[in-house]
């Protein structure tokens, strides 16, 4: 069984890592399962492998399926929604899930965001909305969130914006369903008792899984002491309130004198308190895990068989992955059945079978390190970085959450009616506990442990290394090789730009720019994205990306003209690390900052890469578009010009005056607008490749059909940053001009839109 459990979920673990467009095959879907079920008739482990293939295949195609037809991307569409689950809040804006109630033509399953609501949106309450919807998909650059896996594994088949409109009204409230109902009034009830602070989030994380609450300052402090597991309702939660429901049975029952089959009564009553604990707490992966892993121990201990830990494990990854195949791939699913399989191996080798005495703090300081060493890859793949001071941390603060926290949270919340008065005192205490715990892991003395760049093979098989320590028993050969392995991922730094090269990536940034050019030694950032009303592109696209290639500090920023979606990151740019030199083409209100004009500048020499400003007459005086810094960027022979969103008027005066020559690559002028890209300027560059920096399907058509065929028609190849991620050129002095690499097509997996 065990075989056949770990089968099915590597089949499914395999469908998920595949790269291909179901849409590209033109045989029927059916066919192709029924081949490779009839290939592997009459084995056992290759026909559960298949199974798992086949079971993620069929999840998928039907989420893919469902999706928003393309026809309707970007209308205004008027239609009565009810809010699923917690709405999220951030920076004034809702985030919340909805199921469509009077449009067939809609998926499912949409995901909204509303700028400055008119009323509080709550789960269940229902809205007449007009909103603007587009299929799933993630910009495409390195180092960024992957929205769209998230997206996939919860089924939503369209994500947009509310428009504001009179039409935008709450039509009923309350209609969800009763468990939802049940888990907005606990939720309500922690936010009456506690007030609303940070601790009265995290404990609605840890009582209803209602994790909506929680700010970015906080996830980050989570993220980088180790602790955001105690924001999951993990086995942690769920073996406590069990064994709190097993020890008041079995002692009610002895106290009543009862002889009878109390144990059994005792443990089918402990069980149905952890059901109804993980279905409030919203089911997620790591509660299902905990509560199956509960069931099946339970039911062998009961009959008096030996338990099997490795079985138990399987059969609920098993479970998970036949019911849900898109879960496999989550956060979640990863963390939480590695390191609950890490525990059960140190168990097992902390108390061999026989064992009489065992020294609890030694072996969970060394469970806390094993778990640190063992889950490395995972969290370094998934979110490129470790916490180094994690095993000291949770050392502290698990004995108070297990102790302390989460038996005060839920004896809180069942002591309702006329106990209410003592279970909110209850409430307060747990919330003075985690404000207790807030306060240590706020303090400035903990490292962070970022990880940058992409690992390679020799990365992957350093963070294989790196977690022997935990995985191999005490006395093995080679087991102390981690040492070394874990030290050089700490070291791990992104593949340099060589000597005499520049590396330039034009960022995937919606209907923006922001490109980033790299020497061996030298850094320099063009634009820096647009600026949305729920944030601007810089935290969630540029920044990561600035972290995957290791830039801490910028040698040079340019902003080419002040209209927004050039410059609208730049206040983050310089919240979050020195911007160097600062130039821009017209005037911009930076608190602090005094930047030059790029149109007076002279050129500069940085490792052999030269960088020059093509100047004209008009751009001293000019205002907007014209007035954007056209950057020269020359590798050898090889020419790259950006050209923000200068427009006729501009290129028409470079051409006349003579200062414009050839490029190989060149960014297409205002994103590929008509006003722009004329014929002498498109003509006279000549370029190899025209990227047109723009987002998906976006409502302007940038780039023009007709304008990308006047470059089309002198032998350029046009490429966009909306359909392809973030493109990069690494240009070297002595090489030949090289082919471009698009980030969507590096990364494409079977979720991915094309």
């Amino acid at each position: 069984m065990v075989r056949l459990s770990m089968a099915l979920l590597a089949g499914a673990v395999a469908a998920q890592l595949s790269s291909f467009a179901p849409e590209a095959y033109p045989f029927d879907r059916l066919l192709l399962l029924s081949l490779m079920v009839r290939i592997v008739a009459g084995r056992p482990v290759c026909a559960a492998f298949s199974l798992g293939i086949a079971l993620y295949l069929v999840h998928a195609w039907s989420v893919i399926d469902a999706r928003l037809a393309p026809r309707y991307a970007g209308d205004s569409i008027v239609t009565e929604v009810e809010v699923l689950g917690f709405p999220a809040i951030r920076d004034g804006s809702i985030r919340f899930l909805a199921r469509p109630l009077d449009r067939p033509t809609l998926p499912e399953r949409v995901w909204l965001l509303w700028d400055e609501p008119p009323a509080a949106v709550r789960g269940g309450d229902r809205w007449e909305l007009v909103v603007r919807l587009r299929r799933p998909r993630t910009a495409g650059n390195p180092g960024a969130y992957d929205p769209e896996a998230w997206y996939f594994s919860q089924r939503v088949g369209a994500a947009g914006r509310v428009v504001a409109h009179p039409r935008n009204r709450l039509t009923g409230a309350g209609f969800g369903s009763a468990l939802l109902r049940l888990r907005q009034r606990l939720a309500d009830r922690i936010g009456a008792a506690v007030g609303s602070t940070g601790s009265a989030a995290v404990l609605a994380a840890i009582t209803v899984g209602s994790r909506h609450g929680l700010g970015t300052e906080q996830w980050e402090r989570f993220a980088r002491t180790g602790t955001s597991h105690l924001m999951a309702i993990s086995g942690l939660h769920v073996g406590l309130a069990a064994l709190a429901v097993y020890a008041l049975v079995r002692g009610g029952l002895f106290v009543a004198g009862f002889r009878g089959r109390a144990r059994h009564l005792a443990s089918l009553l402990a069980l149905v308190a952890a059901g109804l604990y993980v279905c409030v707490s919203g089911a997620a992966v790591p509660a299902l895990r905990a509560g199956l892993m509960l069931g099946l121990g339970t039911l062998a201990w009961l009959r008096l068989r030996p338990q099997r830990f490795l079985g138990t494990w399987s059969l609920a990854a098993a479970a998970i992955a036949a019911v849900d195949p898109l879960a496999v791939g989550s956060a979640g699913f990863v963390l939480s059945f590695g390191a609950v399989l890490l525990l059960l191996w140190q168990a097992r080798l902390a108390l061999p079978p026989g064992s009489q005495r065992c020294r609890w703090l030694r072996v969970a300081a060394s469970v806390q390190i094993a778990l640190l060493l063992a889950l490395l890859p995972a969290t370094a793949l998934l979110f490129g970085r470790f916490a180094p001071a994690a095993p000291l941390i949770n050392l502290l603060v698990v004995p108070v959450f297990s102790m302390l926290t989460v038996p005060l949270a839920l004896l809180g919340l069942i002591l309702a009616g006329p106990l209410q008065p003592v279970g909110d005192v209850l409430l307060r205490l747990a919330a003075l506990s985690i404000d207790v715990v807030d306060l240590l892991l706020a303090s400035g003395l903990w490292p962070e442990g970022r990880l940058a760049g992409r690992f390679g093979v020799a990365g992957l098989v350093c963070l294989v290394l790196a977690s022997a320590l935990a995985w191999l028993p005490r006395g093995w050969p080679g087991r102390w090789v981690s040492v070394p392995a874990l030290v050089a991922v700490a070291a791990w730094q992104p593949v340099p730009t060589p000597e005499g090269c520049a590396r330039i990536t034009s960022l995937a940034v919606g209907q923006g720019q922001a490109a980033l050019v790299e020497t061996s030694g030298y850094r320099l950032l063009y634009d820096t994205g647009p600026a949305y009303p729920g944030g601007s592109s810089m935290e969630s696209q540029i920044l990561p990306f600035l972290a995957y290639r290791g830039v801490t500090a910028l040698d040079t920023t340019v902003i080419s003209h002040a209209d927004s979606d050039h410059s609208g990151g730049l206040r983050a740019l310089l919240d979050a690390m020195p911007a160097g030199r600062l130039l821009a083409g017209e005037f911009l209100e930076v608190a602090a900052h005094t930047p030059e004009s790029c149109h007076t500048a002279r050129p500069w020499r940085r490792d052999g890469v030269r960088f020059s400003f093509e100047w004209h007459p008009e751009a001293a005086s000019a205002e907007g578009n014209d007035a954007s810094c056209v950057l020269r960027v020359e590798v050898g022979a090889h020419q790259v010009l950006l050209t923000g969103d200068i427009e006729r008027t501009a290129e028409l005066s470079l051409f006349r005056r003579g200062d414009l020559r050839a490029a190989d690559i060149v960014t297409m002028p205002h994103h590929g607008s008509r006003t722009s890209s004329s014929p002498a300027f498109v003509r006279t560059v000549a370029a190899r490749w025209a990227i047109a920096s723009t987002g998906h399907a976006n409502r302007w058509g940038f780039p023009k059909p007709d304008v990308a065929a006047r470059w089309q028609r002198h032998g350029t190849e046009v490429m966009t940053t909306g359909s392809r991620g973030a493109i990069e050129f690494v240009l070297c002095r002595d090489a030949a001009l090289p082919e471009p690499v698009a980030h969507r097509d590096r990364i494409r997996r079977i979720w991915h839109d094309p």
